[in-house]
């Protein structure tokens, strides 16, 4: 290989990593908000009082978040501190369980679960990385990113009923 080449392709490459990573650290927190969004606009489509429900199911672990980073950080911290094999691993199944939440609850849950499912998620992420050291708790990131994709790609778009 030409060093030459190589030197070239290297900022390259590092351009495509800072990349994916600030699409997976922003945009999965982002794609989990407008998810919720949806939920709570189309249950206030169906009245007022489904709609309100529909808000304090996100707002609830946003809630519980918030209290246990203000007055328990180191349960967060703990969260953050697993190994990435670990974060990425739970990552996944939360993002899949997110997209089989919108798919098999839907807006006929007796109690807004893909609500909750959407926030905790979001929670989970949003508090265990500000509470946590360096990239373990990002592995999460990755791990919610792969779980809502890999739901795609197997079974497609979750039909919100």
């Amino acid at each position: 290989m030409d060093p030459e080449t190589s030197n070239v392709s290297r900022p390259m490459m590092e351009s495509v990593h800072e990349t994916a990573r600030f699409i997976t650290l922003y945009g999965t927190p982002a794609l989990l908000g407008l998810i919720a969004l949806y939920l709570v606009l189309a249950a206030f489509e169906r009245g007022i009082s489904l709609g309100l429900r529909s808000l304090a199911s996100v707002l609830l672990p946003l809630v519980i978040g918030s209290f246990l980073y203000v007055f328990n950080r180191t349960t967060l911290e703990r969260l953050a501190s697993v190994s990435t094999a670990i974060g990425f691993a739970s990552g996944l199944g939360m993002g899949l369980v997110v997209m089989a939440g919108l798919r098999f609850f839907g807006q006929s849950a007796v109690v807004p679960l893909p609500e909750l499912l959407v926030s905790g998620c979001f929670s989970v992420l949003l508090f265990s990385s500000a509470s946590g050291s360096g990239g373990q708790g990002l592995a999460s990131y990755y791990g919610v990113m792969s779980g809502l994709l890999v739901y795609l790609v197997v079974w497609g778009v979750p039909v919100v009923k």
